[in-house]
């Protein structure tokens, strides 16, 4: 996989990068500007969208597009489409994407967890890797073809993309690999935060260059369903399961991811409207 630019200095990329199992914990020297999803817009546009709704039609389902290389045009293109349908109660991601841009990724995950939508899912049709999963951690239900690829690692320093006159004097590799170290931290605290999953797992994940196995990032909550080799997830279930508190702790034969709130999470935000 080629080493996709990040941000102009340092020259990051979401790819090859020779770095421990552990996670970072090195204090970053260069602060890099990751946009976060900001509450208080959130909210605003979903008061904007209750209204709206109560007033009027609106459209159902906005189909958000995200292909190739993640970068400003990317970030501009899905801005333009959920402009398009601000008030949308369904978001669907198709998601074909090798990484590219991490700064840009984390502004597609802010544009996306700001939109009123109530249920947002996202679907890999064929490769999710690298910067792109931070977009697909922007959907609270996360599905993949059975021919899909995943692949989480480390950020990478593209040095092809330095002037020709740039000398990598020694604090210019220090101020990388800062940066560096503090774009791998924060995709991992979001992996965590979004997966529920193990650190130590994902950081294991993230330290070699092979696919995730689909079945694994299910059990892992980086997905929660695969054609035809789960069951769809059912809006059912968390109701369910908040019935059994009290009998069995958990139902015979379920297997334990169903029970995280991730996955919870993904029951109630699956798809009402086909895809």
């Amino acid at each position: 996989m080629r080493n996709d630019e990040v941000i102009q200095f340092p020259a990051l990329a979401a790819g090859r990068m020779p770095t421990p199992t552990a996670a970072p914990s090195k204090a970053p020297g260069t602060v890099l500007n990751l946009v976060k999803p900001r509450e208080n817009r959130a909210a605003a546009n979903r008061l904007m969208a209750k209204l709206a709704r109560a007033t009027g039609p609106v459209a159902e389902v906005a189909t958000i597009r995200i292909a190739g290389e993640i970068g400003q045009t990317t970030v501009r293109e899905v801005q333009r489409q959920l402009d398009a349908a601000p008030f949308a109660e369904e978001l669907h991601l198709n998601i074909n994407s090798h990484g590219g841009s991490v700064t840009s990724a984390f502004e597609l995950y802010a544009s996306i967890r700001e939109h009123p939508a109530a249920r947002k899912s996202a679907r890999v049709t064929q490769t999710c890797a690298s910067a792109a999963i931070v977009a697909l951690l922007a959907a609270d239900h996360r599905s993949a073809a059975p021919e899909a690829h995943l692949l989480v690692h480390w950020s990478a320093v593209d040095t092809l993309s330095a002037r020709p006159s740039d000398r990598w004097t020694a604090s210019r590799h220090l101020d990388a690999a800062d940066a560096t170290l503090a774009a791998d931290r924060a995709m991992l605290e979001l992996i965590v935060e979004r997966t529920g999953g193990r650190r130590d797992l994902f950081a294991r994940e993230m330290s070699h260059e092979k696919d995730m196995p689909l079945p694994a990032a299910v059990f892992a909550g980086l997905l929660h369903e695969v054609d035809g080799l789960f069951a769809p997830c059912d809006p059912t279930w968390p109701e369910r399961c908040r019935r059994q508190v009290g009998m069995s702790a958990r139902m015979i034969g379920a297997p334990n991811f169903r029970f995280s709130p991730s996955y919870m999470a993904a029951c109630l935000a699956a798809p009402r409207f086909s895809r």
